[in-house]
């Protein structure tokens, strides 16, 4: 992943309409998937640290140990600042088991498997370093349709179908209890992104600045058809819960 986009990633906060409806979402995704919150959490690939800070930052949560596992130097430094337990570790080439020496409640991987190249050996590392009773919760990236040069300059190998996500999260010992999609009205705009800026990398921006109004407009609206999710037929990443084999 380039530099300037975990600069990017750093300039902005949980506020922000994307990130805060993912938080949302998969937080309450690992409660359904427990029976209760997590108190313990590990981040697999939390780069800029920014899960990690919203989980120690909202009081009502109040998970006991929040872990980040990142390679990046210059995303790590930020999750530092960000006053977040964060160690460096390459998850793709890490044993994750010597890593993670106490088994979590829940392991997250947000936005992380479509930068892999081998995505099923660090879900199986994961799978080897949870307990029985420990819950995987990912987000990707979805819909090949919407491929553009704002992947390839992220760094990502793949967009995901629903079905392509829960096989690769089934080859890596970890069995779907829900995948859904989110952000669906981000569809149009992802495909006129792709149709008409192509080729075109200087238009390519990561997030769009909005207004303070336009943020609480699009936070309502995303959590609003994240209540339906497992009924939207498409949507612009999907969010899965899983639990161990």
């Amino acid at each position: 992943m380039e530099s300037e986009h975990f600069a990017e990633l750093d300039a902005l906060d949980a506020d922000y309409w994307w990130f805060g409806t993912r938080f949302e979402v998969v937080w309450r995704l690992a409660k359904q998937g427990l029976g209760h919150a997590p108190r313990s959490v590990v981040d697999l690939g939390c780069g800029t640290g920014t899960f990690l800070a919203w989980l120690k930052n909202e009081k009502e949560l109040h998970p006991s140990r929040l872990i980040g596992l990142e390679a990046d130097q210059s995303g790590l430094s930020a999750a530092l600042r960000r006053g977040v337990d964060a160690r460096r570790a390459d998850i793709a080439g890490t044993d994750l088991k010597a890593a993670v020496t106490q088994p979590p409640d829940a392991f997250f991987m947000l936005d992380v498997l479509e930068h892999l190249q081998s995505p099923v050996d660090v879900l199986r590392a994961a799978n080897a370093a949870a307990r029985s009773d420990t819950v995987l919760v990912v987000t990707v990236p979805a819909l090949p349709l919407l491929w553009s040069e704002w992947d390839i300059r992220l760094g990502h190998f793949r967009r995901y179908t629903r079905s392509m996500l829960a096989s690769e999260l089934r080859a890596g010992g970890w069995e779907p209890l829900r995948v859904q999609y989110l952000f669906l009205a981000m569809v149009l705009p992802g495909l006129l992104r792709r149709f008409l800026w192509r080729g075109s990398r200087d238009k390519q921006r990561g997030f769009p600045t909005v207004s303070r109004g336009a943020n609480r407009l699009l936070t309502a609206w995303s959590l609003g058809e994240a209540r339906f999710g497992s009924w939207l037929p498409c949507g612009t990443s999907l969010a899965a819960l899983a639990r161990r084999h």
